[in-house]
């Protein structure tokens, strides 16, 4: 490749999120927003960028925790850069049985941006990027649900980092040329 500008997704006007859904049935549903940007805090803000969620009426409840450990039906903060980023999950049902968590969107997340899903309750974990939904069971166990069995983490894939193949420079009659070739590359920010 030859030297290029790297810009921000979310500074090119991209809205990069994912939403997850807590599903009972086609009817019965509940979902929780996630909005990345260098923008955002991690923490609660009411200005203009977080929603808390509300306790319904409905037979569940799902939802995500800003890092200030409010519940959030719309929680934005900021993408990871070297340290994993854990979001825990708060999830609730009036009733026992078979549930599902749905990755039901993922925008403009880059590549190199592994996404999984801990269940601390069965010890298991799942790559959502690749397996978008997981069927889980409510039981009369209080730690079948709640505020401690779910995690998301979003951290940065070792296999997809970006490799230097080749770097050359040059002089030129205007100053240099500066040529490199890399292997999986993303248009993630450069610092």
């Amino acid at each position: 490749g030859t030297a290029k500008t790297v810009t921000n997704l979310a500074n090119a006007g991209v809205d990069q999120h994912l939403r997850l859904q807590m599903e009972l049935d086609s009817i019965n549903t509940d979902d929780t927003y996630i909005g990345f940007s260098d923008a955002f805090h991690d923490k609660y803000n009411y200005d203009n960028e977080d929603a808390p969620s509300r306790p319904g009426n409905g037979k569940l409840g799902l939802a995500s925790f800003s890092s200030d450990s409010l519940r959030m039906a719309i929680n934005k903060m900021q993408l990871p850069k070297k340290d994993p980023l854990t979001i825990p999950l708060s999830v609730n049902a009036r009733a026992t049985g078979l549930y599902k968590m749905n990755m039901t969107e993922i925008v403009a997340i880059p590549q190199v941006d592994e996404v999984w899903l801990m269940d601390s309750f069965r010890k298991d974990s799942l790559d959502m990027r690749q397996h978008p939904t997981y069927g889980f069971n409510i039981t009369s166990d209080t730690a079948s649900q709640g505020n401690n069995r779910f995690k998301l983490v979003i951290r940065e894939s070792a296999a997809l980092m970006v490799r230097l193949l080749s770097f050359t420079a040059s002089g030129t009659s205007s100053g240099s040329s500066l040529n490199w070739a890399t292997e999986n590359e993303d248009w993630k920010s450069v610092v």
